[in-house]
């Protein structure tokens, strides 16, 4: 997909064919798979261990009637055949290693060859040699080139290298499973689109008798399998929404057709299906649309199946369990952010998929030609004109969407000029107009530019006149790589010059606002310009259009000097050097027969230095103020501190002789959390001391991170002292984490965004990736202070530490800041304003889903107008996790008002009447559940009341927080509650909240942190979240026995016979009667024989079977006149007449 979108965007002819082996594993020949394996290291001698048993096999065929007498190898066909049997066989461990090897063999001989692509990103200019991908016995060969002929020429050398180099290792292609795309480009419909060349181009295979066929070649439209995603290289998707969505379907009518119960459907609807569905997305460009399309048949087969409805509200369904959803995938968002968590983690790996998408960004950010590109403000600009669809801006369509900021830490464009701006931000400022912008944008990409000082004189005053004229001849002043293709039309041009008009004016046109002075780099100054004056010579240097040198101009004889007039073709030397002293850059026009400078500009004097590494680790001196100095820019510590002298710290750094120990301190009950580190000399009398508030946000604290956070710290503060003062070879690390000791030695192959805690982890290992020293790592056993044996210098320090960090964290409350370096560690992935620190794709959809369910109870649960901050969610959490399953899906169809209450079922056209089974309420919605006051639903209420002031006294409850509950739950159903405001604030706090939404389970964080400092006072170890959770649980059950109160009622069959309509039965059943059978068949005369009161007599069952025979009759025979049973949906289902 990537490589398919790097071609769209530089519009550049391409080839992919597919080559599928047959047989793969059971064909390797047995010499060449060893020479591979030996050419990486593997000893000869466990190569023919293997080789040797697999040729002495002697196979059998198990059937259920036993085994084959006859045989195939052996040590006796060992002897007898010329040949062994070879292949490395189906199920061996160590198959996909070799063949991987093998098959990369082949590829280093395409490459020999000449036979690979060379991809450079836009930008960065960073290159790519890749001649294709392979996957066990699929492998997909590419090539590109400028021309059409050219690269099936080169297609077809690559396709016969690759059969003859597989065949040496025995390998075969199967033609019939082969395929190729050929592809171009061309303008239409306001895009760019892949499409297939006007000529007719074939490749050719050999079959094994030597026959030659043609490779079936597919069209640009048409999408193929690769690997379970159907890629089409003109970027439609119709073939992979048809591929899952047959796969939906498959599973839906497989659901259908059985017998599984409830929890079995539950089960496959969050463990099986998710995954079969949710592979193929990350490599996907769906939308939302499709992927409702997509999982319909799913949720609508297997929700009703599980017992759930299938009209729930998608953000109840998807939302996490948690937080009161029902956790089943919403595969949008989860494409979004499995596409997010493959963006970083390969960005940080640095793969060659990571390579590819750093091609990806640098495209899109040409294209929307914006300094900021990656801001969200800008993204969402730039992506309004920027309209090429690739896998990118897909991916950067869902951050926009979703308020996400990829802090990527790049400079792509630097400005020229103190004043200079991207042609693009001066657009935006003009106008808004999508059209328009989308138009500027046509001619800045035909022009290839991006800041204003590429379309300005050497001065930076006035507009080149050469960037309105639409002859395509105007210089390019930059190195970036453009797309081959452009499409403008007069319009375009008219909309450029109408903007360029509104920046200048004057016949010279003027810039209204000069771009000031130049704060370019040297490079900048001498590579990105196309006119210099070389005052020494009185020459002009013109560079070559053809980019070999440059042409020598000279000022024309019997000309004044300020008339700056050249020759045009007279005494031209052409592709010479440019001399590197004494130029002044030029603004030229070229008029008939002479060519004349406007504006010359001098070399200015100060510049500003190319783009580097962070100079946060820039040398300075060895200092004590100059140290501490860094580690508050770096770590912003809570307390920092060192002896008066660091001399002999420094020479023990330097010798390797140091000892740096640290030490984490977590409190989960008030989520704070710190780290404390020392760094000590080997005499132990100088030291530098500090300790932090552990980074991140604190929804994701704990003890690892804590240790980690400790740890962090020593590498950074190790790396500052790398930069005054020689580096040592080793270092002595002590901790009492043993895991997070171990994520210093772990690689950048080895973590991605999906792991825990990655931030930190990754930070740590490029710091390490900056130094030569190597860490000598102890496991220190903690909390040895409560032992009477003699401690080690490791341990008291540790003890040290753990006082400082307890100290820090019951003292400073967490902000939530972030430990950020640019250009180290993880790109961040920042959610509205909060950082996710680690397992991103999980973490991000989690969120997102949240977000989305909390703000959907705030509307339709809990009231527009309650602070949700107020509500307590980790409590509600915590039950959600305790809650029987029966609970949790009970309580998900009550928040996402799908309880078959009167109200529910009537508007599904099920009941007549939405009157209450027990009291007979008109309209009777969930709250109506707990509020009914008939006497058998006040005897459940009352008698769960009791039940919970047990509850309240099992779980030592503050005797405050108990009477006032206990109070509120007897009283808030019968008649409303008092107005009068409470002092106390936690009982303000609940008062706001609502008693309807507190049986829901939704307590504030007033009560429960009261109830924790009850607990603290009493001195148990009881938390006031656990406590509210077990308070929710009961509060959930309570609910619950009131719907089954309620249904053991609803399920009498008279009480459902009235609600049904039971009254307007008897008067349709007589106004059908007195209507007479005299125009009905005499089939039907029959049931009007009895008399109409014995008739009205019979049971309700008998009297719905007589109305549904007779109404069936007169519907066919469409006699039948207007009735409540002719147009209401709900009596016609409760008699069995079929829908209109």
């Amino acid at each position: 997909q990537l490589i398919m979108d790097h071609q769209l965007y530089c519009r550049q002819p391409y080839a992919i064919t597919s080559c599928d082996l047959k047989s793969c594993y059971d064909r390797i020949v047995h010499s060449p798979a060893s020479l591979a394996l030996q050419r990486i290291g593997i000893p000869r001698t466990e190569v023919i261990s293997m080789f040797d048993s697999i040729q002495r096999m002697r196979h059998k065929i198990r059937t259920s009637f036993g085994d084959s007498l006859r045989t195939y190898g052996g040590n006796n066909s060992v002897a007898r055949w010329k040949l062994p049997p070879q292949g490395v066989l189906q199920g061996n461990g160590s198959g996909p290693a070799i063949w991987t090897i093998l098959s990369s063999v082949i590829f280093k001989l395409l490459r020999e060859k000449g036979l690979q692509n060379i991809f450079e990103s836009s930008i960065r200019k960073m290159i790519l040699a890749l001649a294709g991908f392979a996957y066990v016995d699929d492998s997909d060969l590419i090539q590109v080139d400028n021309s059409v002929r050219r690269v099936v020429e080169k297609m077809q050398r690559t396709l016969k290298t690759w059969i003859d180099s597989i065949g040496v290792t025995g390998g075969i292609l199967a033609p019939l499973k082969c395929w190729w795309y050929l592809v171009t480009f061309q303008y239409k419909c306001g895009q760019w689109k892949a499409c297939s060349p006007r000529t007719v181009h074939d490749i050719w295979i050999k079959t094994k008798g030597k026959d030659k066929i043609a490779v079936s070649r597919l069209e640009p439209s048409q999408g193929m399998n690769m690997l379970g995603v159907h890629l089409a290289p003109d970027g439609n998707t119709k073939d992979h929404i048809s591929y899952l969505r047959r796969k939906a379907e498959h599973w839906a009518d497989s659901i259908n057709s059985s017998s599984v119960n409830k929890e079995d459907v539950w089960t496959a609807l969050h463990r099986t299906i998710p995954f079969a569905m949710a592979y193929s997305l990350p490599a996907s460009t769906l939308t939302k649309e499709d992927c409702t399309y997509i999982m319909a048949p799913i949720y609508k087969a297997g929700l009703p199946k599980a017992g759930i409805a299938s009209t729930m509200s998608t953000a109840v369904r998807s939302g996490p369990i948690l937080s009161g959803g029902l956790g089943l995938l919403d595969a949008y968002i989860h494409m979004g952010a499995s596409k997010v968590e493959t963006l970083i983690s390969n960005l940080w790996q640095r793969t060659p998929t990571g390579m590819l998408l750093e091609m990806a960004l640098d495209d899109i950010a040409l294209e929307i030609g914006l300094a900021d590109t990656w801001h969200p403000s800008s993204l969402q600009l730039g992506l309004g004109y920027a309209r090429t669809p690739t896998w990118i801006r897909h991916l950067l369509q869902f951050t926009v969407e979703n308020n996400i900021t990829l802090q990527l830490d790049r400079e792509l464009f630097r400005k020229h000029f103190e004043y200079d701006k991207t042609i693009m931000a001066a657009a935006l400022d003009y106008s808004r107009n999508g059209k328009i912008l989308k138009s500027i944008n046509a001619v800045r990409m035909s022009l290839k530019v991006v800041w204003m000082s590429d379309i300005a004189s050497a001065d930076g005053t006035f507009l080149d006149s050469r960037c309105l004229a639409q002859d395509h001849k105007f210089p390019q002043r930059n190195n970036y790589r453009w797309p081959l293709k452009h499409h403008t039309t007069p319009r375009d041009w008219t909309v450029w010059r109408l903007w360029l008009s509104s920046i200048s004016r004057g016949t010279r046109r003027q810039f209204i606002h000069p771009l000031g002075a130049w704060q370019g780099t040297l490079q900048d100054w001498t590579e990105h310009w196309d006119c210099y004056v070389y005052e020494a010579e009185d020459a002009l240097y013109i560079r070559n259009v053809e980019g070999r040198g440059w042409n020598r101009h000279i000022l024309q004889m019997g000309r004044a000097r300020r008339n700056n007039r050249y020759y045009t073709d007279y005494l031209v030397h052409r592709e010479l050097p440019l001399p590197s002293d004494n130029l002044l850059r030029a603004s030229i026009a070229r008029q008939r027969g002479y060519i004349e400078v406007l504006a010359t500009v001098a070399r200015p004097r100060v510049w500003r230095p190319a783009r580097t590494m962070s100079t946060l680790w820039a040398n300075f001196r060895a200092t004590k103020e100059m140290i501490l100095q860094k580690m508050e820019e770096i770590l912003h510590p809570i307390y920092l501190e060192a002896s008066n002298q660091l001399d002999l710290l420094f020479q023990d750094f330097s010798n390797g002789q140091v000892v740096a120990v640290s030490d984490g301190s977590y409190f989960p009950e008030t989520k704070r959390a710190s780290a404390a580190w020392v760094i000590e000399s080997h005499c132990r009398t100088q030291w530098i001391m500090g300790s932090m508030l552990t980074p991140g946000p604190t929804g994701d604290f704990s003890a690892y991170r804590s240790e980690l956070a400790g740890l962090t710290a020593i590498t950074i503060t190790l790396k500052i002292l790398t930069c005054c003062l020689p580096q040592p070879r080793n270092v002595i690390i002590g901790c009492d984490g043993k895991a997070a000791l171990q994520a210093l030695m772990m690689s950048r192959e080895e973590i991605t965004a999906n792991h825990p805690h990655a931030d930190l982890r990754s930070m740590v290992v490029d710091i390490w990736a900056t130094m030569d020293t190597t860490p000598y790592l102890v496991h220190i056993k903690g909390h040895q202070d409560k032992s009477n044996t003699q401690l080690t210098r490791l341990e008291y320090l540790n003890i040290l530490m753990d006082k400082l960090a307890t100290l820090t964290a019951s003292t400073f409350p967490n902000p939530g800041d972030t430990l950020h370096l640019p250009q180290l560690g993880l790109p961040q992935v920042i959610l509205n304003t909060s950082v996710i620190s680690g397992k991103l794709s999980k973490s991000l959809y989690n969120r997102l889903t949240e977000e989305r369910l909390f703000q959907y109870l705030h509307n339709n649960v809990l009231g527009a107008t309650l602070d949700i901050n107020l509500i307590d969610f980790k409590a509600f959490g915590k039950a959600r996790s305790q809650a029987p399953h029966y609970l949790n899906v009970f309580m998900s169809k009550w928040f996402s008002n799908t309880l078959t209450t009167g109200v529910v079922m009537q508007k599904r056209k099920h009941r007549i009447f939405n009157r209450c089974p027990r009291c007979n309420h008109w309209g009777e919605d969930r709250n109506h559940i707990v509020k009914c006051w008939d006497i058998r639903a006040n005897l459940i209420w009352n008698n769960q009341v009791d039940m919970f002031q047990q509850l309240l006294i099992q779980h030592q409850t503050c005797q405050e927080i108990s009477l006032y509950l206990l109070l509120g739950l007897k009283s808030f159903r019968l008649r409303p509650m008092d107005r009068q405001e409470p002092t106390i604030r936690w009982q303000r706090e609940l008062v706001h909240i609502g008693w309807i939404n507190i049986v829901t389970g939704f307590l504030g964080k007033q009560m429960i942190q009261c109830q924790d400092a009850y607990y603290k006072r009493i001195g148990s170890r009881k938390t006031g979240t656990r406590w509210a959770s077990h308070v929710i649980l009961h509060l959930w059950g309570m609910i619950h026995k009131m719907w089954l109160g309620r249904n053991e009622v609803l399920h009498k069959k008279e009480i459902i016979n009235s609600l049904s309509g039971h009254c307007l039965l008897d008067i349709e059943v007589e106004r059908e009667y007195d209507a007479g059978c005299d125009m009905l068949p005499v089939v039907v005369h029959k049931w009007f024989q009895q008399p109409k009161p014995q008739l009205l007599a019979q049971s309700t069952e008998y009297k719905k079977g007589w109305l549904l025979i007779v109404k069936t009759v007169k519907e066919s025979l469409n006699i039948a006149k207007y009735s409540i049973f002719t147009s209401s949906r709900a009596l016609r289902r409760w008699i069995g007449l079929q829908q209109h």
